[in-house]
Order: C-alpha cells, then structure tokens, then sequence
C-alpha cells in the first residue's frame, strides 16, 4: 500500500455468514453478535433485557454506490469512516507518535470528504490532498490482526480521491457503470469483515450505512450532485427499529468494541484522539459554502430520481418519470411471476435507455411506448397489433444506444416469447 502504490482489493470480500442475530422485545434494543464470540443471552440479562428473538438478516437491502454522484460517494465514505475508528484497534508494540499521527491524518480526511460532498471543495482540488493521505493513512502493522481488512480498505478512499489508481480491483468483467465508485462497496466490505472478526454481525455496520444510502437517494434532487449539511448532522449509529432513537451506538458493540478501543488509545496516552472522536458520533454540524447555480437548480426542480425494488432506478424529467414509475407498478403487479419478472427486466433496461436519451420530446415518447407495452402485456388477452407496435418503437429508440441495443433487444423479445408472439 501507501506511497508505492502496490495496494490490491478484489471487488468484493468474502464475508463471514454469521448466524441469526437476537432483538429484545423487553427494551428494544437490538444485538447483533456472532455465535461463539460473545454470549449474547448473558449480556442480553446482564443489561437487563429479555425475551431474544431471531431477527430475519434479509433486513439488510442491497445498495447501489455506483448510482451515487463521485461527490455523493465521497460524502458517504466520510460517514462510513467515522464509523471504522472503533475497528482499529491498535498493536500493543505500535508506536505512540506513529499511531496518533495515523487518527489525526484519519480524522482530517474525514472532514476533507465531508467538504467534497457538499460541494465546498471540488473533487479536482481535493486530488493532492488525496495523495498525501495515501501516503500518511498506510496501515503498515500498526494494527491487530482482526483490523487489517478495515484499516486495508480506508487506501481505497484515499486511492479514489488522490486518483492514483494504484488500488487493481479484481472485477469480474464488470461493467464501466457498475465499476463507478467501486471504492464504496470494498470500504463497506473491509469494515463489515474487520467486525465479523471482531465476533459480531455485520449488520451492526451495514444498517446505518443503508440508511445513509436511503437518506441520500431520498433528498437528492434537492441537492444534486452534493449533499446537505443534514446529511452529516445525523446520528452515526441509529438503526432501523430502535426504540431510544437518543441511543447512539449498540449497547453489545459499545461494550465489547467501542471500550476497548477507547482503553486502547488511552494506554497509548491518546485521550485526545478519543475526546476528537466522541466529537463526531452525534454528527458533525457543517456549513455549505457551496451554493447551485441557476441551471443546476432549474434541472434540480424538474428531475426526479426514482428507486424501484428490484434495485433498478431512474433520473429524468417528472412527465417521464412518473410514465416510468407507472410502468414498473404495472409491471410488479402482474400475477404470472415468469412475465412479471421479464416485465420488470424491460422496465429497468428501458429506463437506462430513456436517461441515456438527450432529448426531452424523445424521453417522453419512449416512455409513454413502454407504459403503454408494459399495460398491455399484463392483460389477459394482448393486442398483438398494440404489442407488435410498441415493441418496434421500444428496438429501434434501442438501436441509438449501442451499449443498450442487446440488453433492452433481449428483454422486449423474452415478453413477446412468454406471450407467444414473434419480434
């Protein structure tokens, strides 16, 4: 890693499953640790809380990073970040100045990330400061074992920022949109696997991250391409289901990570860092210098970005957005679950191709023909003459887009298949 830039990630860490994680109904307060690291129904009395049950760990819903602005995804990883301080746990031989200036640079980055994301310092301007900290935040062997994967992945950030392109991500044949901010999803990755280590559910740091991600998607279009000061001035850790929402941090993982990592760095003569930390758990409140010009505001108020269940989204005008949106809820609505799934598959790979589409008047077109594809399909008894039409205008609005010819040729004719009509 660092200045030599001989770092290596693979696009994504092989987690440790865990079992089911308990919440208590006595207090509402959830825990989420692995068996076999901690006895969870002991601290579960200990903390006077009863009645564990098994909580589903479907709860946790897939995130797009790569649908996120660059300044968006900067923002975010500030966030996730602060989150990693309790997960690196220093070596008991490491040095005292070495291991200071390390969360000192960590701590600078985070604000310098914050400042990204709201627009007040542009990506190109961060870019030296970017490379400086790659050399700084080198890991070496300053920490336990257990917090290598995390401390690891914070080069990724540093990488992404400095736009060294050190870090050789191992993709798989990813495609170009699905490798945007691959740096997320790894520091996402490196920080849930430190926490399996540690003995404790994933989870513990996948739920407030998806509720970032949920926030973000949910305030964007007031702020495109950035994000508010109320994005980092929300709590670090609640999550979904709490009932003290004042409660900060997992009661399990304050005790069995958060304190030794705070006795850690007092050992080292380090309450400063700690002190700086405890600063940033309730949010950081922070003032947005940067304001949206005219044009960025009027394509604010006229976009909408929509989030659709089966991980597909759309950004465009509001008229096609809402053709778009009526399309999918027609699509997932449809009894047959095999043309419900090839109808949600032309709605997602259409609505590609309408954001990829410059002009308005044709954006509306190809989304009232999608809508109108999409109605018909579903009925008991299509028109073919209404299929053979809307599907023609959905592959030829297809073939001016080479990247999404095949992907939208492909799922128009699955349809049409399943409803034995011929293309």
């Amino acid at each position: 890693g660092g200045a030599k830039c001989k770092s290596h990630a693979t696009s994504a860490f092989s987690l440790s499953p865990g079992r089911p994680t308990g919440r208590s109904s006595g207090r509402g307060v959830t825990f989420w640790l692995r068996s076999g690291a901690f006895p969870p129904r002991r601290l579960a009395r200990a903390l006077g809380f009863t009645n564990i049950n098994i909580m589903n760990d479907s709860a946790i819903k897939k995130q797009r990073y790569q649908d996120l602005t660059r300044e968006q995804a900067f923002g975010l990883e500030a966030r996730i970040l602060q989150r990693m301080f309790p997960l690196l746990l220093p070596r008991e031989s490491s040095n005292t100045t070495t291991i200071h200036n390390y969360f000192r640079s960590l701590i600078d980055l985070t604000y310098l990330l914050c400042e990204v994301g709201l627009g007040n310092k542009s990506v190109e301007n961060a870019k030296p400061q970017g490379k400086d900290f790659h050399t700084k935040l080198d890991p070496k062997m300053l920490f336990a074992e257990h917090s290598n994967p995390a401390a690891s992945t914070v080069l990724l950030v540093t990488d992404a920022l400095g736009q060294l392109e050190c870090i050789r991500y191992l993709d798989g044949g990813l495609s170009d949109w699905d490798r945007k901010n691959i740096d997320v999803g790894n520091l996402v990755a490196g920080g849930a696997f430190s926490l399996s280590n540690m003995g404790m559910k994933e989870e513990v740091f996948l739920h407030p991250i998806s509720n970032d991600c949920n926030f973000i998607f949910a305030h964007r279009q007031e702020t495109e391409p950035f994000l508010s000061p109320d994005f980092f001035s929300r709590e670090l850790w609640p999550l979904p289901g709490m009932v003290f929402p004042d409660q900060g941090m997992v009661p399990a993982f304050e005790m069995a990570i958060f304190e030794d990592w705070k006795t850690s760095l007092h050992n080292f003569g380090l309450s400063g860092i700690v002190a700086s930390y405890d600063d940033l758990l309730h949010g950081i409140n922070l003032i947005q210098t940067h304001k949206l010009t005219k044009q960025q505001e009027k394509t604010v108020i006229n976009n909408v970005t929509l989030n659709f269940g089966n991980g597909s989204t759309f950004t465009g005008p509001l008229a096609v957005g809402e053709n778009i949106k009526i399309s999918y809820d027609a699509a997932n609505s449809t009894q047959k679950d095999d043309l419900r799934e090839n109808l949600e598959e032309v709605v997602k790979q259409v609505s590609k191709l309408v954001e990829a589409i410059e002009s308005d008047d044709r954006k509306n077109d190809i989304s009232t023909q999608l809508k109108s594809f999409v109605e018909e399909a579903k009925k008991e008894k299509p028109s073919k003459w209404m299929m053979d039409i809307t599907s023609k205008g959905l592959l030829e609005a297809a073939n001016t887009v080479a990247a999404l010819a095949t992907p939208v040729s492909v799922a128009v004719k699955s349809v049409l298949s399943l409803l034995a009509m011929a293309a």
